[in-house]
């Protein structure tokens, strides 16, 4: 492409369309920029993978990181004191999420941040069994669902859940949203204590916030950390802080949502 538009260029000039001397003039100035800045076209593939080998993972970035997603959590909505959640040993916590590798990660997040034996329960919004997935939210003591919107690409999931052993439970991406409308109704029915995490941009608050006793925004999922012990991310972390009372949240709704704050 680069090749092309320089050949255009050269065109355009001996055409007469482009005076040559402006875009002399243009190229110098670029040229000039780039020594200023010491930008180079040139990239020396051994000396950039040493550099970022260097910074990235760097343990004062990872510390600012998890400063900002913790900055970033926000409490939309708190009834009946549900936040923080009352956790004993033995109480059991069900989590909803995208995907198994987030009900993972928000698991052992809270784990590392409580002193209770507490049992964990998952739905995984690619695909659940309902008789199974119906029985643990009528046995849980406090129901945890997120959602992400818009809805994550393939690349961002990292791979599908193994649905292999019964694939006639897989959701198609798009009643994903439907189905977890459906479970925090049933949850709702049941009595059930339950707090919905927004993800991602916290529109679908509109949606699903009206079933869930308590509301947090977190405005970001990633894992960084997915190996065969800990699944982990910053967003995760923070998150579980909040809803144990290790911290407050301190974040504000950065947008209006209906409903909400559109008063």
């Amino acid at each position: 492409v680069l090749d092309q538009l320089i050949t255009r260029l050269v065109s355009e000039v001996k055409n007469g369309n482009l005076n040559a001397d402006e875009v002399a003039t243009s190229a110098q100035r670029i040229i000039n920029l780039k020594n200023k800045f010491k930008l180079s076209t040139e990239l020396d593939e051994s000396v950039a993978m040493q550099k970022a080998q260097l910074i990235l993972g760097d343990e004062s970035h990872r510390n600012i990181e998890a400063e900002l997603a913790l900055a970033a959590i926000t409490e939309v909505k708190n009834d009946q004191h549900t936040l923080p959640i009352k956790l004993s040993t033995n109480s059991k916590v069900h989590i909803i999420m995208p995907d198994t590798r987030k009900c993972l990660a928000l698991q052992q997040a809270m784990q590392e941040h409580t002193q209770q034996l507490v049992s964990f329960s998952c739905t995984s919004l690619q695909g659940f069994e309902p008789i199974a997935t119906l029985k643990a939210l009528n046995e849980a003591d406090i129901i945890i669902a997120g959602h992400a919107s818009p809805n994550q690409s393939a690349v961002e999931v990292g791979g599908m859940d193994d649905l292999s052993d019964n694939p006639s439970f897989a959701i198609a991406q798009a009643e994903q949203g439907p189905a977890l409308e459906k479970l925090l109704q049933q949850a709702q029915q049941a009595n059930k204590k339950t707090v919905f995490v927004s993800l991602r941009a916290p529109y679908d608050i509109a949606t699903f916030g009206q079933y869930a006793d308590a509301i947090l925004a977190t405005y970001a999922y990633n894992i960084d950390v997915d190996n065969n012990v800990k699944v982990a991310g910053p967003a995760f972390t923070a998150l579980a802080k909040v809803l144990v009372g290790k911290k407050p949240a301190q974040g504000t709704l950065p947008v209006t949502v209906n409903g909400i704050n559109n008063n």
